[in-house]
């Protein structure tokens, strides 16, 4: 069972890294973004994605 983590802001600077740390571990990823097409560009299918503004995320 691989550990999942979430980051919220995926695709800047910082969530970037932080993401693709996760993915050279062996991590799985679900990735809090904007911009759904930019993440992808970024990162493929390696992830799985949740695409809104993270204000309107409910827990």
């Amino acid at each position: 069972m691989a550990l999942k983590i979430g980051v919220i802001g995926a695709t800047g600077m910082a969530g970037r890294a932080i993401t693709q740390e996760a993915l050279d571990h062996g991590l799985q990823v679900r990735a809090f973004i904007h911009n759904l097409d930019k993440a992808k560009d970024m990162f493929g299918d390696q992830v799985e994605y949740v695409a809104k503004d993270v204000f309107d995320i409910q827990l």
